[in-house]
């Protein structure tokens, strides 16, 4: 018994393996996404690799992956910035660029969600569950609150930088 157990063991260790040997590639998701020389915020950019572009996978180490970009460099990314699925672009989105723009896997249009609430801050399905359950006023208001605060990428940059969070922990 315990001799189907160890090939099993080396398989699953050899998949993840197999698939970096391979060059499987994977999608930059996040603007501003830079290639790093080496792995960490202070190394220096190679370049600034825009979204939607398909990376080959070179390797791997902890939070961050050794890739190749369409123009040949060759570089490090934060895996953050990274995806297994293609993003949408603008026009298949219907997004325009916004914060949160580039997130993938979510169910959620923004846009839509902006420009087409009947109560500040929520969708005509979001308005009637809201009513069903009497969610109170002041929710309402903290949610139109959060909706119209618009932050700018620097702003970003610098929350991230200043709290150590993604790409920025040490």
């Amino acid at each position: 018994m315990k001799y189907f157990f160890v090939p099993c063991f080396l398989i699953l260790l050899a998949v993840p393996l197999l698939s970096l040997a391979a060059g499987e590639g994977m999608w930059v998701t996040s603007q501003g996404s830079k290639l790093k020389s080496g792995q960490g915020m202070s190394a220096s950019t190679i370049e600034v690799v825009p979204v939607g572009s398909k990376v080959q996978i070179l390797g791997k180490q902890g939070r961050w992956y050794k890739i190749k970009v369409p123009s040949g460099n060759r570089g490090w990314m934060y895996q953050g910035r990274l995806s297994r699925n293609r993003p949408l672009t603008e026009s298949e989105s219907g997004e325009g660029s916004d914060m949160f723009g580039s997130l993938t896997g979510s169910k959620i249009e923004a846009r839509q969600a902006d420009t087409s609430r009947s109560i500040r801050g929520l969708s005509p399905e979001t308005e009637a569950y809201a009513n069903k359950q009497q969610t109170p006023k002041k929710y309402r208001e903290a949610l139109d609150q959060v909706i119209e605060r618009k932050v700018s990428n620097r702003e970003l940059t610098r929350f991230l930088r200043k709290g150590k969070i993604g790409e920025y922990a040490n």
